[in-house]
């Protein structure tokens, strides 16, 4: 079951905001925390069900982490972000709406480099769903370590983030991206400004 509407609900109100005022909170600094964004239990049936897809299709890296086992709009990471979207438009007091979601397989050795994402990425979620080791993220400055089901809610395309080489064997992520629909990017809805949809 997802964590939708409650969790976010219970996370805003922990907080004690109204209106734009989580928006706001989250322009101030660039991400996030979110614990148990959804539950471990949700967070290792998605990685089994993606793990073995890379498996059985022999998906390979894309260009940014050549290593892994990447793919675009896997149908249930799909899903997860459509089913985030309303609940994450009352968290921020800000309506967006989906743009992709993305998801990578890590191995030993793969790493990201420091960097921004594209307008298309403006409010970013990277959810954990399973590794072998613990490997930090790095957003805006500051380490973060994710349990699965955890996830850190940054601005994409202005927080730099990164991860140094992984020295597991296997680390399974889900990224979920979104624009605002009053927003300067909103042309990216849908990821309609994409022009290669090969994967």
């Amino acid at each position: 079951m997802l964590c939708g509407t409650d969790y976010f609900n219970k996370y805003y109100n922990s907080l004690n905001l109204q209106g734009k005022k989580m928006y706001n909170l989250l322009k101030r600094t660039k991400y996030i925390y979110l614990n148990e964004f959804i539950n471990k239990e949700l967070a290792y049936s998605l990685a089994d069900d993606f793990e073995s897809f890379c498996t059985t299709g022999g998906i390979g890296g894309d260009s940014q982490c050549p290593k892994s086992s990447a793919f675009y709009n896997y149908a249930p990471f799909l899903q997860l972000l459509c089913d985030k979207n309303g609940a994450l438009s009352e968290f921020l007091g800000e309506g967006v709406v989906p743009t992709y979601s993305f998801a990578r397989v890590y191995k030993n050795g793969c790493d990201l480099k420091p960097h921004v994402d594209a307008t298309r990425c403006e409010i970013s979620i990277t959810c954990h769903l399973r590794g072998d080791e613990e490997w930090p993220f790095y957003v805006n400055g500051e380490e973060k370590v994710l349990k699965p089901g955890d996830a850190v809610l940054y601005l994409g395309n202005e927080a730099e983030h990164w991860r140094k080489p992984y020295t597991g064997e296997k680390y399974t992520q889900v990224f979920l991206h979104y624009v605002r629909t009053n927003g300067p990017h909103f042309s990216n809805v849908f990821d309609l400004n994409r022009h290669d949809f090969s994967n």
